[in-house]
């Protein structure tokens, strides 16, 4: 299985065990030189920096772990733009998480990366459906989901989540969404 996605605009490649340990380094040179991209002060964002010691650990303990986090980097000037990934614990319903740096928000990277992420998944792995949650407040966030064909099914405290089925998916209802090299 490929774990790198590529789009239109940007290339997802996975965070291998290197990165993750330059990341809690706080070592941007040398992410950077094992990415082959720029990567900007406010990279990792505070949800994923707060989440790699807990990732190194179950990469430490697991022999089969393989990480479920993707870096965002944009094609033009190789440069990391964000994140993507499932939630751990990886389950048959998988959530999904997304972030892009404030520089390069409301391009359409978070939406061209999240529907790069769907397309990837319903390739390669058996999910049923996948999930997202985000707060009612977030209009950028709720309008990136409903564009990459999620549904939006309760809201409390808050929160929305947001359901995308796989046979939706695979039945043409997202079919404007097939990723480059696809």
């Amino acid at each position: 299985m490929r774990l790198i996605i590529e789009t239109e605009r940007l290339i997802l490649t996975p965070i291998t065990r290197e990165i993750l340990l330059a990341a809690i380094q706080d070592d941007r040179e040398r992410i950077s030189g094992l990415l082959g991209a720029a990567v900007p002060h406010d990279w990792p964002s505070e949800d994923v920096a707060s989440s790699l010691h807990d990732l190194a650990v179950e990469w430490e303990t697991l022999s089969h772990f393989v990480s479920w986090i993707w870096l965002i980097v944009r094609r033009t000037d190789p440069t990391v733009i964000g994140d993507i990934g499932f939630h751990w614990p990886i389950r048959p319903d998988r959530e999904i998480g997304y972030g892009v740096l404030p520089a390069y928000q409301g391009q359409g990277y978070a939406t061209e990366a999240v529907r790069g992420l769907i397309h990837w998944t319903i390739q390669n792995l058996a999910v049923v459906r996948l999930s997202a949650e985000c707060l009612a407040s977030n209009a950028a966030s709720i309008r990136v989901l409903e564009k990459a064909g999620f549904h939006r099914t309760r809201e409390a405290n808050g929160l929305q989540r947001w359901v995308l089925r796989r046979e939706d998916y695979i039945h043409g209802y997202n079919s404007n969404i097939v990723p480059r090299g696809t």
